[in-house]
């Protein structure tokens, strides 16, 4: 690991440079403000632009204790005065002391922590600054206006304004590469970002304590998280308590009150603390919620100062809060708070928390509060919250136990749906067996059956629901044993439409419909009913947490199949979940699709930067199991770059641990691998994509089937060429079942064609319709039937576009495009005829300036048309 030093990555923070520098540099300057929030780099900003300056500087340092004495922060520089102190006595002393030696500059004075200067020192450096004595700085925490010395000492000693802020995204990214010597992906930032608020006493904390865990991982030249929950250690806690010691008492103890009890009403925690909320504003410490409540805006310090409070001053604090609000304690973490401080919590409270804890997504903490109960085993509801908070934990195993232990002596229906369902989504989260599955419901089905009969008074509303549940599930087994696709469909989207809105059982319904619809090729149908389901699922919410990857999921591949691939990179960055946990896991499947995406599109350069970072992320985090084929994508991203095929061996055989979300093996992201990797080593052999398209077929895979159908139609001399399949990838793009629309199929119906207009005209409807890649491969195409001088000048019009639509695609030909493109090469002589042509000469002044005759003159610029696709000298302006 690197020793970090200033960061300047954002804009905002090189303007806050350039500023600086301009600043001190200025020969009326008196000196400046710096402010922003604790850890913002004012020090290391400052250093940065003084240079050797800075280190000769007086420097003084101010703190809560010595701002309460008269010239406290003045105080090293009086250690001889003798006099007796006043404010006229010390400036004349300084004034003294500071007197410049002949032509020397003035002295630079640097005054930290600033927002604690008292009122004497100020008065005497802002006049020392007004006078001309000395150039001062000033360092505060916060906005530095909002301290009243402060604001003062500026607008008395004229001194200019430098705010900083917490790290950007972009400077926790570039401040991350310092330390750790390669670049974090984007989720890892973002979980960065997000624990520690952009403070970067916090973020270089966070790094090297994650490093030291282990859960910091280098993964392809990228640092990635494995997981977003760092534990408590010694780079943290010192990191926080030398924050906590830079506060006044006042505010360090508003802090703690907020790490114990988390947001807290402004007026008690005023009163609690006797703190100024818009001093710890200032700091970045904090954070309003709600209109009145506030809480630290980082939760990673929040997370480590709970733990550093000593359990004494705990108990103490507790007592403070509980007597202002007798009813206090209705969020977890003050409930936690009351039960460390010896508090007794009536189950109904208990119950509130670890439910308001669960519908947050804090799942440790819910099952903190389950266990302080102690009655799991013997409160229904309790176990039920435990075994969410488990599953939210992802401990697939904890969630049976609980459920089999609470379902031991159940006769009740409401809980044995509801226990049922937790344990069918374990099971499906766990990748686990068809046959637990079944044998669960089978479980399930007997219980209700049994319960019904013993109970005539049996809730028959209830006994309706835990058959539904029933039959919701068994929509899975049947669609994994691969049964009636069909029938499956109808009862799915009966189901769905009797669901409430938004609800798991919807979401689940949806996403069945969606899945079949895919394996029966209605590629339109199924992205339109993925997308309605993703705009049902509300950001932050538990069902995004159980249910959103299944559906976002789907929502992609549908969308891909459609060819609606812009769509799919704006969802990527869209549909980017909150939960910094969520972030990590699915960050490499939406890059993914994102760089398949910008493949097909023929955005190259993007697809290579996007692959880097899914390959590396997959390799971490690859609940789908696409890490196999975001390989293959990567060897023919560079052999299409490059035309150097990969090298790389590895081989594709069936993988019994190739089990996606669900357990269910991805043999779609096998067979369009093994298809691709066999492309990328440039070995053109149809018969092989034809044994895998054959494949496709056979397992229902139309979706799969259908790229594989596009790349032999594409593969051996360009789309118009290779006409085997054809009729079936036109079945598969018929418009409004496979396609949107019927670019794709009209132009897979151009296969024997010879017509260069219907080449042409078939490779711009594929562009417009969002097929740029094909499109312009197309395009390419049409260019072989236009050999001969006879069509030179329309060959030199489809280079010229051909060339537009590549750098609309970001530059960079691919394939043998780059080849082509060659003919628009201009000579030396064609350039300099051209630039002659440019300062207005005619044919026979050019043809004398470079002593030739006129006919070779008119020669060169026939070509020099035909190169370009253009039609005369007045469209050559700007051809160099």
């Amino acid at each position: 690991m690197r020793t970090l030093g200033h960061v300047v990555a954002d804009r905002a923070a090189h303007d806050a440079r350039s500023e600086l520098i301009k600043l001190m540099r200025e020969q009326t300057s008196n000196g400046a403000v710096i402010s922003g929030p604790i850890g913002s780099a004012k020090t290391a900003l400052l250093a940065d632009v003084l240079g050797g300056e800075f280190e000769g500087a007086v420097h003084l340092l101010c703190s809560p204790i010595l701002g309460e004495n008269v010239f406290g922060a003045l105080s090293p520089l009086l250690i001889d005065f003798e006099a007796q102190l006043s404010e006229i006595s010390v400036l004349r002393y300084l004034t003294h002391r500071f007197a410049p030696t002949s032509g020397g500059s003035k002295p630079l004075v640097v005054v930290e922590e600033a927002h604690f200067l008292d009122v004497a020192s100020a008065f005497v450096l802002s006049q020392l600054a007004l006078a001309g004595s000395i150039r001062l700085v000033l360092l505060a925490v916060g906005q530095g206006h909002t301290e009243p010395v402060v604001a003062s000492t500026e607008l008395g000693a004229r001194l200019g304004r430098i705010s900083l802020a917490a790290l950007s995204l972009h400077e926790v990214a570039d401040f991350a590469r310092q330390l750790l010597g390669g670049p974090p992906t984007s989720a890892t930032t973002h979980s960065i970002a997000a624990a520690c608020a952009g403070n970067p006493l916090l973020v270089s904390a966070f790094l090297r304590s994650a490093c030291e865990q282990e859960i910091l991982i280098e993964s392809k030249g990228w640092y990635i998280l494995t997981q977003s929950h760092v534990d408590n250690d010694l780079h943290l806690s010192t990191a926080v308590s030398e924050i906590q010691k830079r506060l006044n008492v006042a505010d360090a103890k508003a802090l703690e009150v907020l790490a114990l009890g988390g947001a807290e009403e402004v007026s008690v925690l005023e009163e609690v603390s006797g703190a100024d909320i818009g001093r710890l504003l200032g700091t970045g410490l904090v954070k309003y919620v709600a209109e009145s409540r506030v809480e630290i805006a980082a939760p990673l310090y929040a997370q480590i100062l709970r733990d550093l409070v000593p359990p004494g001053r705990s108990a103490q604090l507790w007592g403070h809060v509980s007597k202002l609000t007798p009813a206090y304690g209705s969020l977890p973490h003050s409930l936690l708070w009351a039960c460390e401080s010896g508090d007794s919590v009536s189950t109904e409270r208990f119950i509130d928390a670890i439910s308001k804890a669960n519908d947050g997504l804090d799942f440790l903490n819910a099952w903190r509060l389950c266990q302080l109960t102690g009655a799991l085993e013997t409160n229904s509801d309790i176990a039920m919250h435990g075994a969410k908070a488990m599953l939210g934990l992802k401990r697939f195993q904890s969630v049976a136990g609980i459920v089999d232990r609470a379902l031991h002596q159940c006769d009740d229906l409401r809980l044995l749906r509801e226990f049922k369902s937790l344990r069918a989504t374990a099971l499906w989260h766990g990748g686990d067996t068809d046959d637990e599955i079944g044998a669960l419901l089978q479980d399930w089905k007997v219980r209700t059956e049994l319960i019904q009969s013993k109970d005539a008074s049996a809730d028959i509303a209830e006994v309706a629901l835990n058959r539904r549940a029933i039959e919701v599930l068994e929509l899975w087994v049947d669609l994994a044993a691969r049964q009636d696709p069909r029938a499956i469909l109808a009862k799915a989207q009966r189901f769905a439409a009797s669901s409430e809105y938004g609800s798991l059982e919807y979401l689940i319904c949806r996403d069945i419909s969606s899945g079949i619809m895919m394996t029966l090729g209605r590629f339109v149908e199924a992205a339109d009913t993925a997308l309605e389901s993703l705009k049902s699922i509300p950001s932050g919410s538990v069902n995004e947490y159980i249910a959103g990857y299944q559906v976002i999921s789907t929502a992609l591949r549908a969308l891909f199949a459609v060819g609606d691939y812009a769509k799919i990179r704006a969802l990527a960055v869209s549909h980017e979940p909150e939960s910094p946990e969520l972030h990590l896991i699915w960050s490499g499947t939406l890059h993914f699709w994102a760089a398949f995406s910008a493949v097909q599109e023929g955005r190259w350069k993007l697809a290579g930067k996007l692959l880097e970072e899914a390959r590396a992320e997959l390799a971490v985090h690859d609940p789908d199991r696409f890490f196999v084929l975001a390989e293959a994508l990567h060897d023919y991203e560079l052999s299409e770059s490059s035309r150097d095929p990969a090298c790389d061996d590895r081989g594709f055989r069936d993988n019994p641990t190739n089990r996606g979300y669900m357990g269910l093996e991805n043999s779609d992201a096998t067979l369009l691998a093994a298809a691709y990797r066999s492309l990328s080593r440039g070995l053109e052999n149809t018969g092989y994509l034809q044994n895998l398209i054959e494949k496709a077929h056979v397992e229902n895979r139309f979706h799969t089937e259908q790229q594989l159908l596009i790349l032999l139609w594409k593969s051996a001399s360009g789309p118009s060429k290779n006409n085997e399949g054809t009729a079936r990838l036109q079945e598969l793009c018929a418009p409004g079942v496979g396609r949107r629309n019927g670019a794709l199929a009209a132009a897979v119906s151009t296969t024997a064609s010879t017509d260069t207009t219907t080449l042409v005209n078939a490779a711009e409807e594929l562009f417009s319709s969002g097929e740029t890649g094909l499109g312009t491969e197309l395009l390419a195409v049409s260019l072989q039937n236009l050999e001969g001088t006879k069509s030179e000048r329309l060959r030199g019009v489809v280079l010229r576009k051909l060339d537009s639509w590549i750098k609309e695609l970001g530059g960079k030909a691919w394939g043998n495009l780059a080849e082509v493109l060659n003919e628009r090469v201009l000579t030396n002589r064609e350039k300099e005829i051209i630039s002659l042509v440019g300062q207005g000469l005619s044919n026979k002044e050019i043809a004398r300036e470079l002593v030739v005759s006129q006919r070779t003159v008119e020669g060169h610029l026939y070509r020099v048309f035909a190169k370009l696709g253009i039609s005369g000298r007045e469209e050559l302006d700007g051809q160099l």
